[in-house]
């Protein structure tokens, strides 16, 4: 067993649990429905996948922050990375 972190926040209808520890979300009409799902979606993930997929996290903080949207044109960044994980380091 391995443990999971995750997010959990809403979106339309629905609240969506995403891991953070893998590239798995998952989602239900409550929060628990959510999390049992991810819990599940994740079980399954490691089914197929080699145990070097886990990335363990710590220190987790939840931020938002405003962008320029589509209807502002494409923005332009400076020097950029990708993160593991689908995030971008400056």
């Amino acid at each position: 067993m391995k443990p999971i972190a995750y997010c959990v926040y809403r979106e339309d209808e629905f609240i969506v649990a995403q891991c953070l520890n893998v590239d798995v979300s998952s989602f239900g009409a409550t929060r628990e429905e959510a999390v049992a799902h991810l819990k599940e979606a994740v079980e399954l993930y490691f089914e197929g996948e080699s145990g070097d997929a886990y990335t363990p996290v710590s220190e987790i903080a939840v931020g938002q922050e405003m962008v320029l949207g589509s209807d502002h044109g494409p923005a332009r960044l400076g020097r950029q990375s990708r993160r593991p994980g689908g995030g971008v380091a400056f």
